[in-house]
């Protein structure tokens, strides 16, 4: 595959920055692109999904979203920073619970929901992996139309999944946190049967999918080779010990068998960093944002112990965190630079330059 300059330039800038290990160096980025699965979503939100599911209507929003990288990239370049466009072929939790468990996706709320479809452990065994899911169907056809459009100008993910726990609370429900202490036998087999359909679909992409090999990226981040990307919400709403018990070991199976996992879980569960530093296979750690919530640099200024035990987990593993740091980010970089970060800006737009400069300035 060949990749245009800038794009190439970047990239080599992150492969560097992931098979290094120097404390203090960082990646710094602000994502001028929409999201791939919001830009998808919109439109289901609005017309059947049986009308867009051809190879017309297809081409066209991929088309569409290609259009805005082009049109974006005076934004992207005019700023040294590290981020890639990456579009992520998903489209919302509910179409992984479809393809995972059948069922209807319903498009609302900006993203999409399926009922769950398991309540004893004998529906597990009615559980498979199926080629000719609808869904399945679909996101193949998606990333097969973006790879044929594909001009060296972005990397792409072929699938979103659920961490072996997170797809076993979709086809489960919320009921499983009251299993994992009625059931935990009951949540185990779920959530293994889970990641033996993830490793399913991955081999069923590898079979199917046909032209240029183009690189896997999310969120604007580049992936290794055969790297897999993971919702995995959950940890933040259990335990630690209910961590090593339900979670830790499923999210492991998946991401030895691949390339590594991005995985990402959200700012309430900050304090579960460390335990998720220290699954086998992680790539790196995503803590994104929660609403009406500190961002996770705030958290890191207000708790030195917590700070101190990211900053170990980042060195075993880089840690991704967004949010707008402009009004401290000059007492962030003395944390920042004991450890291992991606850092998404979402700050004024202006600022980015500056923010860059100093960042620079810690990992050389």
């Amino acid at each position: 595959m060949i990749y245009r300059d800038w794009l190439q330039k970047r990239l080599d800038r992150q492969r560097a920055f992931f098979t290094g290990n120097r404390p203090g160096d960082m990646l710094f980025y602000r994502n001028v692109f929409p999201f791939f699965e919001v830009f998808w979503e919109e439109r289901l939100l609005v017309r059947p999904f049986e009308e867009l599911f051809c190879p017309r209507e297809i081409e066209n929003i991929n088309r569409a979203y290609i259009q805005v990288i082009e049109d974006s990239l005076d934004t992207l370049l005019c700023c040294d920073d590290d981020t890639l466009p990456a579009p992520e072929v998903c489209f919302g939790i509910g179409s992984i619970v479809a393809a995972m468990g059948g069922g209807v996706a319903r498009f609302t709320g900006g993203t999409s929901w399926c009922a769950p479809s398991v309540e004893r452990m004998e529906d597990i065994d009615k559980l498979s992996f199926e080629p000719d899911n609808v869904w399945v169907r679909f996101c193949i056809a998606v990333y097969q139309n973006l790879l044929g459009l594909f001009d060296g100008q972005f990397l792409a993910l072929p699938y979103v999944y659920r961490s072996p726990l997170d797809g076993a609370n979709g086809l489960r429900g919320d009921e499983i946190f009251v299993d994992m202490y009625e059931r935990p036998e009951f949540v185990k087999a779920l959530a293994d049967w889970c990641a033996d359909w993830n490793l399913a679909m991955e081999a069923h992409i590898a079979a199917v999918i046909e032209g240029p090999k183009v690189g896997r990226g999310v969120w604007g981040i580049a992936l290794p080779e055969g790297g897999v990307f993971v919702n995995g919400d959950p940890v933040g709403l259990i335990n630690s010990d209910f961590v090593e018990e339900f979670d830790r070991p499923y999210t492991e199976k998946f991401f030895k068998a691949t390339g590594g996992g991005f995985f990402h879980h959200h700012a309430i569960g900050f304090r579960h960093t460390g335990k998720v530093a220290e699954y086998k296979g992680l790539y790196m750690q995503n803590v994104l944002t929660d609403p009406n919530q500190p961002i996770p640099a705030e958290r890191l200024l207000a708790d030195p112990a917590e700070a101190e035990m990211v900053v170990q987990a980042s060195l075993k593993a880089p840690v991704h965190i967004n949010g707008d740091f402009s009004p401290y980010f000059d007492r962030l970089l003395g944390i920042l630079k004991r450890g291992r970060f991606v850092l998404r800006y979402e700050g004024p737009p202006e600022l980015t330059p500056a923010l860059l400069d100093k960042a620079n300035t810690v990992r050389g």
